[in-house]
């Protein structure tokens, strides 16, 4: 360790209404409510560098309790391959030729 390398740290208990709101890639609500703000109680641990006097304070992690609740996972989407379209045919032509009985 040398001079250069000295670094101040504090943490910080940040009490916060915040809202979440996730949406996947088709534009749906996956988790959370745009309207709802909910109490948020963070532990957050800034650092700055202490050998450089204009130097600024960043984040340097957040601190889990262990008391704190699980976070619910987030769903995953996917997507389901359609028919494969030629470019003069429209989606209801492809569709209408997939249900018709084939002869033998």
């Amino acid at each position: 360790m040398n001079q250069g390398n000295v670094y101040g740290q504090v943490t910080v208990c940040m009490h916060t209404r915040q809202t979440l709101a996730i949406y996947d890639r088709f534009g749906r609500l996956m988790y959370g409510q745009e309207d709802v703000p909910k109490d948020v109680l963070e532990y957050v641990v800034f650092e700055k560098q202490l050998t450089n006097p204009y130097g600024s304070w960043r984040m340097h992690s957040k601190i889990v309790p262990p008391w704190a609740p699980p976070k619910q996972p987030i769903l995953k989407t996917v997507m389901i391959p359609g028919p494969q379209l030629k470019p003069e045919e429209e989606y209801e032509e492809a569709q209408g030729e997939a249900q018709k009985p084939q002869l033998a």
